[in-house]
């Protein structure tokens, strides 16, 4: 549904029809006129009717008819004037009783009221999108939690079982607390989210070096690349930056964790923060599988996961939260595979552009 620029509305050039304040002008005047006339003429008769011996001033009449005359004329204006408002009216009670199929037709003869129609079904379409989507949302967290709750069921179930050994049980009990770890991801990202779509968290800006930050996201994740043996290849420029500390952290840990993870076992990974002109860049590239072309824009989306056999661990919630702190900052991401000399993918590389 195309949007109108309701800013334009009320400079007479840009009417493209006779507008509502010439509509309400004009039959005013109209009321007007036809009262003081029809009541002038009404007086006269009836005063010429009336007998001689009766003497009463032709204004009293005047007045009389004009009152009659100008409340019924009046009245049928205010109705037609007020249709539209009464029409709004009834929508706004069917979508309070939760009936979100309202639609109004917008066809009218009243511009601003058109407008307002389409702003009103500009409005209902959203709500409708919201609600899919919140649907959507409590469906997928409610998948994403099912899975590692049964696996957490069924670990803690084998570890009560006496004949098990030392070594089975320190397995089990390893999976149970990396399962609880990424249900605690999970809820974290959720939570973080739902604060910044609600406008609910602290949007402080601050300086801080960006480069000693990505230092400290490569050492808290020194667990995950060294179970790997990957190897990494980092070189940081001297950056400052004005943003949330705590929210570009994110950011980073997201990035280079998923390159991590798709990296294969001794492989390698490279990230790179440069200075470019007025912005600031940062690249993480893995040697992983890389990105299918028409995913490269759904791997944004909320809860998507490309291997929908969940052999891969993750939540489908990283990448979305990467995107929307960064649209935060004016920022934006993009993802490009890696080719070779012969045309084969040897993994993908995610690149930050940041306006400094």
């Amino acid at each position: 549904m195309k949007r109108i620029n309701l800013k334009k509305y009320g400079k007479w050039k840009n009417y493209k029809r006779p507008s509502f304040h010439f509509w309400f002008i004009l039959l005013s005047t109209a009321v007007v006129a036809i009262t003081i006339g029809v009541s002038d003429t009404l007086a006269t008769i009836v005063q010429r009717a009336m007998p001689k011996s009766v003497e009463i001033p032709t204004i009293v009449f005047t007045l009389a008819f004009g009152l009659i005359i100008g409340g019924v004329l009046s009245a049928c204006v205010g109705l037609m004037l007020l249709k539209p408002i009464r029409k709004i009216q009834s929508a706004m009670t069917d979508v309070t009783d939760g009936d979100l199929s309202v639609n109004i037709e917008e066809k009218s003869r009243l511009e601003e009221v058109e407008n307002i129609y389409h702003s009103f079904n500009l409005m209902i379409k959203e709500l409708r999108s919201n609600q899919a989507m919140q649907k959507d949302f409590v469906s997928n967290v409610s998948h994403e939690f099912k899975t590692p709750l049964s696996t957490i069921e069924g670990y803690a179930t084998l570890l009560q079982d006496g004949s098990l050994s030392q070594e089975e049980r320190e397995e089990y009990a390893k999976e149970i607390a990396n399962t609880t770890r990424d249900m605690t991801e999970l809820v974290g990202n959720i939570l973080l989210l739902s604060k910044i779509s609600n406008q609910a968290i602290d949007f402080k800006k601050e300086e801080f070096s960006l480069d000693e930050q990505l230092r400290k996201v490569v050492v808290n994740l020194e667990p995950r690349w060294s179970q790997k043996n990957i190897e990494l290849d980092v070189e940081f420029d001297n950056v400052r930056f004005v943003g949330n500390e705590v929210l570009m952290y994110n950011v980073w840990r997201n990035l280079i964790e998923n390159a991590i993870k798709f990296s294969p076992d001794n492989g390698k990974v490279s990230i790179y923060l440069k200075k470019q002109n007025d912005n600031v860049i940062f690249t993480v590239t893995d040697q992983g599988q890389g990105v299918k072309e028409e995913e490269k824009k759904l791997i944004f989306d909320k809860f998507y996961q490309a291997d929908t056999s969940h052999k891969q661990e993750g939540n489908g919630l990283g990448l979305p939260l990467v995107k929307t702190i960064l649209e935060l900052f004016s920022g934006s991401v993009q993802v490009e595979n890696v080719i070779d000399e012969n045309s084969m993918v040897k993994g993908c590389s995610f690149t930050v552009t940041l306006p400094q």
